[in-house]
């Protein structure tokens, strides 16, 4: 149970977007079933007896064909696709602690390739895309007749008709102890 008397947000947005867009369609047994839930789930929602959960709240928004943010507008860090860092420092000021969330759409074809000691980034793994019209400051580059990917910057890659296959470098993850 919600032991605060305020509603939140969360809440207030949920009510206001289920009266414009779910009341005059359905009852609230018949959204249940549509959702695959007991009418005493979305009760207890929308009367802020139980606490939605990110999962609920996707689902709700799905429903409603409502962005997710229209019901609870920090849910950013919780959606699927989503990444969230904290930045400890920005590089302005390295001597205070700033501790930002940062958050990022992961893209999603987004794969991860490990690379080997020979490479610039000795045991690196780069988060990569298949997105080759995508402008990255580096690339994993596959030149015709081999098979080994290359790291370029942007300013030293090949000419097109060397390359067989690029893959923009999202991110670079380096420096950590490795589990396996």
């Amino acid at each position: 149970m919600t032991k605060s008397t305020q509603v939140p947000n969360s809440v207030t947005n949920l009510r206001k977007l289920w009266n414009k867009k779910i009341k005059p369609q359905y009852t609230q047994i018949e959204a249940a079933k549509k959702l695959g839930w007991t009418q005493g789930a979305i009760s207890q929602y929308l009367n802020n007896i139980t606490e939605m959960n990110p999962a609920a709240i996707i689902k709700l928004a799905n429903f409603m064909e409502v962005d997710p943010h229209e019901i609870d507008p920090n849910i950013t860090e919780h959606l699927p696709e989503v990444v969230t860092i904290t930045a400890r420092y920005n590089s302005k000021n390295m001597s205070r602690r700033a501790n930002n969330k940062i958050h990022f759409k992961r893209k999603r074809d987004s794969f991860f390739v490990e690379l080997d000691s020979s490479t610039r980034w000795p045991d690196a793994v780069l988060e990569v895309c298949e997105d080759d019209e995508l402008d990255a400051a580096r690339y994993i580059v596959v030149l015709k007749g081999d098979k080994e990917g290359r790291i370029f910057s942007h300013d030293e890659l090949p000419a097109k008709a060397r390359i067989k296959k690029k893959y923009p470098v999202l991110a670079v993850y380096s420096g950590f102890n490795r589990l396996s």
